[in-house]
């Protein structure tokens, strides 16, 4: 399932991250995590299952369905079908550049950089809420210092759309 589902599977987990408001990167934090699952929504998903979804630790199979299923639910769909169908559809909707996804972890005052050809370029810092003021620019209508807010998210089209985000430190 993980190969048909390369790019789904990691996004799920980033949603999971941002509503539960935390990284998941220590063995406490999964712990903690799991206990927050079990203790507000009576799922019951074990530290250990956890580690292995994200990472954690090697394990070299597929998740279960019914680990996805949960998940997903946890963020607000029926199950892990639904999700995907879901980011499917996203795909197909507009051609527009959009990138919540990317932000999801940020905290406020990060910057990234945004690319796509012809020769366009943002640096874009972000303010929180899902909102970023326009740093630099070049060979679009923004202009420094404007605000915007990103509504939906499809990183996933990054390559198709020759769209290229990455994390960028502003020089003190």
């Amino acid at each position: 399932m993980e190969g048909k589902y390369k790019t789904e599977i990691p996004l799920l987990l980033k949603r999971v991250e941002h509503k539960y408001a935390k990284p998941l990167a220590t063995t406490s934090d999964f712990d903690a995590f799991s206990n927050h699952l079990n203790q507000e929504y009576r799922i019951l998903l074990s530290p250990s299952t956890l580690k292995r979804l994200w990472g954690y630790v090697n394990y070299f199979h597929k998740p279960r369905t019914t680990t996805l299923d949960l998940l997903a639910n946890y963020v607000g769909y029926d199950h892990f079908y639904e999700f995907v169908k879901l980011m499917e559809n996203e795909k197909g909707k507009n051609k527009e550049i959009l990138f919540s996804n990317l932000i999801e972890g940020m905290n406020e005052g990060e910057c990234f950089e945004v690319t796509w050809n012809p020769n366009c370029y943002l640096l874009l810092q972000y303010q929180g809420n899902y909102t970023c003021r326009v740093i630099e620019t070049r060979n679009t209508m923004l202009k420094p210092g404007d605000l915007f807010m990103i509504t939906e998210t499809d990183l996933k089209r990054e390559n198709d759309l020759g769209v290229k985000a990455s994390l960028k430190s502003l020089p003190e």
